[in-house]
C-alpha cells in the first residue's frame, strides 16, 4: 500500500522530523497509520503517533479501535509492509524489522484481512488432543481438523484458512494457531 503522508511530504522532512523524534523521544516509536484503501472502517482522526517502545501490537490495535470507535464486535486488521504482525510482538521489534528508511514505521489498518491470500493451508498434528484444542480455540473462524482414523490420530492434519503467513505457537506442549487480530 503507498502511504499517502509519504506522498504528501518529501523525504527529507520526514527523515529530519523522524529524527528529531527519536532525539527527543529515545523511549518512543514514531508510527504512521493510516486507512488501507477499499475498506469500509472508519478513518483515523490522526496519522502520527509516538508509540511507547514496550507497548504490544495488540496494544497498538486497541488504541486504534478507539481512536476510530469501532464497535467490539468488529474486526480490525493492522499491516506493516503488508503482513499482519503478532499481537504480542513488542512495537519495539516490529520498528527494527519494518521501520522505513525515514525512520518511520507505516501501519495500515482494515476491517477486512485486505492483503492475504485466499486458500487453506494444512498443518500436521502429532497429537488428536493438541488438534482439539486448536478447533476449541478457532472454530467460528473455519478451522478444521481432518484425522485419518484408521491410523488411531497418527496422522492428523489441521487445515486453517491461509492469513498472510499463519502463525504457530507453542505454550506449555499446547497447539495454536493465532489468527493475527481476529481476536482483538
Amino acid at each position: 500500500m503507498r502511504s499517502k503522508f509519504k506522498d504528501e511530504h518529501p523525504f527529507e522532512k520526514r527523515k529530519a522530523e523522524a529524527e528529531r523524534i527519536r532525539q527527543k523521544y529515545p523511549d518512543r516509536i514514531p508510527v504512521i497509520c493510516e486507512k488501507a484503501d477499499r475498506t469500509d472502517i472508519p478513518t483515523i482522526d490522526k496519522k502520527k503517533y509516538l508509540v511507547p517502545s514496550d507497548l504490544t501490537v495488540g496494544q497498538f490495535v486497541y488504541v486504534i479501535r478507539k481512536r476510530i470507535k469501532l464497535a467490539p464486535e468488529k474486526a480490525i486488521f493492522i499491516f506493516v509492509d503488508e503482513v499482519l504482525p503478532p499481537t504480542a510482538a513488542l512495537m519495539s521489534a516490529i520498528y527494527e524489522e519494518h521501520k522505513d528508511e525515514d525512520n518511520f514505521l507505516y501501519v495500515s489498518y482494515s476491517g477486512e484481512n485486505t492483503f492475504g491470500q485466499e486458500g487453506w493451508v494444512e498443518l500436521p498434528v502429532d497429537d488428536m488432543d493438541k488438534a482439539f484444542i486448536c478447533v476449541s480455540a478457532a472454530k467460528k473462524h473455519w478451522v478444521w481438523v481432518l484425522c485419518d482414523v484408521r491410523s488411531s490420530y497418527q496422522n492428523c492434519v489441521l487445515i486453517v484458512p491461509l492469513v498472510q503467513r499463519p502463525v504457530l505457537h507453542t505454550h506449555s506442549s499446547f497447539l495454536s494457531v493465532s489468527f493475527a487480530l481476529l481476536f482483538v
